[in-house]
């Protein structure tokens, strides 16, 4: 076969081969079942600790499944009518005293959530925005926790800013186990108060 003819047939494959792997024209940015790609982050965690850098990395790849599947969920008797946040709501079928599992996720408010909307709610958390690691520290103890095995270390994840102010999450970690989500209900400054560090592993970075 003459060079030129083999070259001719290596494109044609090349150029076959890239269309079969790339995505309808419909589907624009999309990802897989048409999930649009996050922003990608340019930070990785790097503590030294293997298990406390894997959660923080799936945190700032926005990748709520894996994050899903690194829970720490707490074990709670439901209630019919909880007062506050004591314990989750008992659902349609469930008897008041049931044990469920739950995850605490706190938006200025705690609140349960149950294993199926965890992937949701850390994307409300995330939001749409590049992350960026903020810090991460050892917390003091909380007065009233409601943790059954409270965080080991806080990882403070950016989420990018909101009138002005730069916006945050603060990831409970214990055993490389997401334990609690909380954000920043009014800036990041609330996450990172001297009342909640006991040690910083990643000392508050200056962010753009």
């Amino acid at each position: 076969m003459k060079p030129r003819t083999m070259l001719v047939l290596l494109a044609a494959a090349t150029i076959a081969l890239a269309a079969g792997c790339g995505g309808d024209d419909e589907g624009g940015d999309g990802g897989e079942d048409g999930v649009l790609a996050r922003p990608t982050s340019v930070d990785r965690a790097g503590t030294g600790d293997q298990s406390l850098d894997g959660t923080l990395n799936a945190a700032l790849d926005g990748d709520v499944i894996e994050m899903a599947a690194l829970a720490g969920y707490q074990h709670r008797a439901c209630e019919a009518a909880p007062q506050g946040a004591s314990a989750p709501a008992c659902r349609e079928g469930e008897a008041a005293g049931a044990d469920v599992e739950g995850l605490p996720v706190t938006r200025c408010d705690l609140a349960w959530v149950r294993p199926e909307a965890v992937p949701d709610a850390f994307a409300a958390a995330l939001g749409d925005q590049p992350l960026r690691l903020a810090a991460v520290y050892r917390p003091k103890p909380a007065d009233g926790a409601v943790l059954e095995q409270p965080a080991e270390y806080v990882g403070v994840i950016a989420t990018g800013a909101r009138e002005g102010a730069q916006t945050a999450v603060a990831l409970g970690i214990r055993g490389g186990r997401i334990v609690s989500v909380e954000t920043d209900c009014g800036g990041i400054d609330r996450l990172l108060g001297e009342e909640r560090v006991a040690s910083y592993v990643v000392e508050p970075r200056e962010l753009d």
